[in-house]
């Protein structure tokens, strides 16, 4: 969810703010969240590559816009928050298998 957000933050203060960043920054991270929830959800019946490389473009994006827009100690703290959370659950299935 913080890349969503981060997303639709970002868009809006690049889009200029307002009513049009408002709407701009809405639809990015709703298309973010529906592509999530396509191919990249637990329950998603997506391959696992494309669901993968979902994951890559929805938080490389909020990192990756974060940073961009001035935002660096933001988008460091995504990323890293994005691989310790990633690291946990590969570790948390390895370990139950």
């Amino acid at each position: 969810m913080a890349a969503w957000a981060a997303i639709g933050v970002v868009v809006h203060h690049l889009a200029g703010g307002g009513w049009p960043g408002a709407l701009a920054g809405a639809a990015a991270a709703a298309l973010a969240i529906l592509a999530w929830g396509r191919w990249a959800a637990p329950r998603a019946a997506a391959p696992p590559a494309l669901a993968l490389a979902t994951k890559i473009v929805v938080f490389g994006s909020g990192v990756a816009l974060l940073a961009l827009s001035g935002y660096a100690a933001w988008a460091l703290a995504l990323a890293a928050l994005v691989l310790v959370a990633h690291l946990g659950a590969h570790l948390g299935k390895t370990r139950t298998a």
